[in-house]
């Protein structure tokens, strides 16, 4: 957690399943709209995302709590379409394991 201009910053990492995974494009812009799609309908300001072919790091105005929230609903989302699409998990889970 951090502080910028008094705001509470808190942010959160998800990691791929293969390093691959975030390589496609399709995947790539499905995983940003979802992510914007969720924060606007919770109300969360999410002020900054970092993408590459291995994760998803995101910054949101608010406690660390909010941003776990955020990635846990973009996880199941977005793991459950992957899952459809190509047989396969998008995330790894908080275990360490692809689920």
């Amino acid at each position: 957690m951090t502080f910028r201009g008094g705001e509470e910053i808190s942010s959160a990492t998800l990691h791929t399943t293969t390093t691959a995974s975030l390589v496609d494009e399709r995947t790539r812009e499905t995983v940003l709209a979802t992510l914007h799609g969720i924060a606007e309908r919770t109300g969360v300001n999410v002020c900054g995302v970092a993408m590459n072919d291995e994760g998803l790091e995101v910054q949101v105005n608010g406690p660390e709590i909010i941003v776990i929230g955020l990635l846990a609903e973009l996880r199941r989302t977005t793991d459950h379409w992957h899952q459809q699409k190509n047989g396969t998990p998008l995330w790894v889970s908080p275990s360490g394991e692809a689920h």
